[in-house]
């Protein structure tokens, strides 16, 4: 779900997430952040900032992420 949220508004702010995830009561932040960490360590989705502001981080849906998804919608 958590992939699924990012792909639909991304790149999404960390904290934009948290919000999303908070206000669809989809889990606790303790639930999001060890998520986030596992779809991180396996390359689903990474963390970037924008050019002009390198405190922001945003995720982005990776191509391994895309496929996952492209693959489980078949």
């Amino acid at each position: 779900v958590i992939l699924d949220l990012i792909r639909e508004h991304g790149p999404i702010k960390i904290t934009d997430l948290i919000v999303k995830v908070e206000k669809d009561e989809l889990g606790s932040r303790a639930h999001l952040y060890s998520n986030l960490k596992w779809l991180r360590d396996h390359d689903y989705v990474r963390a970037i900032s924008p050019i002009d502001n390198l405190r922001i981080k945003e995720l982005q849906i990776s191509e391994k992420g895309r496929t996952y998804l492209y693959d489980e919608f078949k």
